[in-house]
């Protein structure tokens, strides 16, 4: 099961999707806009794939999980402590492009519905 999770086409785009968005982040680790809009604009769209906030905390425990396993004594608590905050940044980051997004699917709906109304 695991090698057919590793070898199926999407799982491979999308963990290069992730592995390319890291990269970005880590890229400008020192300029929290940048960041912060890279991160909301993935959760607004990850809203249209009817993502919650609550996944990517899920995410987080299992990439930190991967570097406890692969880098072993080589995690030191540094490391450790660093990604986690790392991660947690983008968890918040991420989670509030989907609440954004879910606000203005809410405006929308309400706007249509109203206008639906009126010209009835």
């Amino acid at each position: 099961k695991e090698e057919e999770i590793r070898n199926n086409a999407q799982v491979r785009y999308h963990a290069a999707k992730i592995m390319y968005t890291l990269n970005e982040i880590i890229n400008n680790i020192d300029n929290y806009d940048k960041r912060r809009h890279i991160l909301e604009s993935l959760g607004q769209i990850h809203f249209m794939y009817d993502v919650q906030p609550a996944y990517f905390q899920a995410a987080k425990s299992s990439m930190e999980h991967v570097l406890n396993s692969v880098l072993g004594k080589n995690f030191t608590l540094r490391h450790k402590q660093a990604w986690t905050y790392l991660f947690q940044q983008i968890v918040v980051d991420l989670g509030r492009g989907v609440e954004q997004q879910a606000v203005l699917a809410g405006h929308l709906k309400k706007e249509t519905k109203i206008i639906t109304e009126h010209t009835m």
